[in-house]
């Protein structure tokens, strides 16, 4: 049996599995005790739809022991969870999106959307509204990634600078709470 879009079941498999395994070995790691580090590794959590539940908890924590500053630490492992987005996206899946944007069922959907809603500066402001909440930021980066006018340098310092606000904003939300 041929598999139609392998690369896209691989993913899912891929995320589900980091999702068993972070739950399994986290009570073991005392992450709130790892400082920057930590703040780095729940960034890079908190991209993925999965884990930005625990992501999200282990910031509030790493906050109250270490301060607001460790959001920085945070925005740096958000942008390296979100360069592996882009790379899945834009390199790994491109072959396979292509394939299943050409299909009949998805191109009635696709024609449904208004124009003014596929323009790239529509794209850009829902992509930047996406990534600043306190939200998962695949659907964003995944949009904004569909923009092919942005530079690999300029989608990735934009998606640093709406990071450091969402995680900002969930951090200080958490100490006035």
């Amino acid at each position: 049996m041929k598999l139609r879009y392998p690369k896209i079941i691989l993913s899912i498999i891929g995320y589900i599995s980091a999702v068993v395994i972070y739950g399994i070995i986290s009570p073991f790691l005392h992450i709130e005790r790892l400082g920057h580090i930590g703040a780095f590794l729940a960034g890079i959590l908190y991209v993925y739809t999965l884990t930005t539940g625990s992501a999200t908890l282990m910031l509030i924590d790493l906050a109250k022991v270490n301060g607001p500053i460790i959001g920085i630490s945070a925005g740096l492992g958000l942008l390296i969870g979100d360069s592996f987005v882009l790379i899945l996206v834009r390199e790994v899946l491109n072959d396979e999106i292509y394939l299943l944007a050409e299909e009949r069922d998805v191109k009635s959907l696709l024609s449904r959307i208004p124009a003014l809603m596929r323009t790239n500066q529509f794209k850009v402001i829902l992509s930047c509204i996406l990534i600043a909440l306190p939200l998962p930021t695949e659907l964003g980066v995944v949009l904004l990634s569909s923009v092919k006018d942005l530079r690999k340098a300029e989608l990735l310092a934009l998606i640093l600078s709406l990071h450091l606000i969402g995680v900002f904003s969930i951090i200080m939300l958490a100490q006035a709470i």
